[in-house]
């Protein structure tokens, strides 16, 4: 685990089975009580886990470091493991959880929000449960699929739907804040 937390906080990424010493002594520079080195061998995929994690910024830095001390207490943890102790004590949530088991952080933060659970889908897509990273308020976010992304008339029909929920105040109708388009996703 060591070895993977400091890939995790230090983008290193040193062996198939790494020990944790160096990924603890970066962490342990931002604990409350520098120099705690805690050792635990870890497997690569948990050490791919937990770069991965790194990688799709879901955690802010503070959250990592706290992370990373409960996920010191287990003794070589799985991948299933940790991804498990982060939903338990309130760090990712389940669908943020499996999403990196599976080993794809793609689509976890989109333009700024941060996507916690699938709320439904339909014939224009995907909606999901997102938090917007600066103001932490609660939104539902609507995302095209891929396979009609490159399509003109579902494009079409999307952004319509949006600027009429853009104009349209009704308390039977959802309001749409915003509408855009970030790397390919719509």
């Amino acid at each position: 685990l060591k070895n993977d937390l400091t890939g995790l906080v230090a983008n290193q990424h040193d062996s198939v089975t790494a020990t944790l010493e160096t990924s603890w002594s970066s962490l342990s520079q931002h604990f409350d009580h520098p120099g705690s080195v805690v050792t635990m061998a870890v497997s690569k995929a948990t050490n791919d886990f937990l770069l991965l994690l790194k990688r799709s910024q879901l955690l802010q830095i503070d959250d990592l470091q706290d992370a990373a001390v409960t996920i010191s207490q287990l003794s070589e943890p799985t991948s299933a493991e940790i991804a498990q102790v982060l939903v338990d004590d309130g760090f990712l949530t389940r669908y943020q959880a499996d999403r990196l088991l599976k080993g794809s952080s793609r689509g976890l933060i989109i333009d700024g929000y941060k996507v916690l659970e699938v709320l439904g889908c339909g014939g224009m897509g995907w909606v999901y449960i997102a938090e917007d990273v600066e103001t932490h308020w609660r939104v539902a976010l609507k995302v095209l699929p891929e396979e009609s992304r490159q399509d003109a008339g579902t494009l079409a029909r999307f952004r319509l739907e949006a600027q009429a929920g853009m104009k349209l105040k009704h308390p039977s109708i959802v309001h749409t804040y915003k509408m855009g388009h970030y790397e390919d996703i719509y």
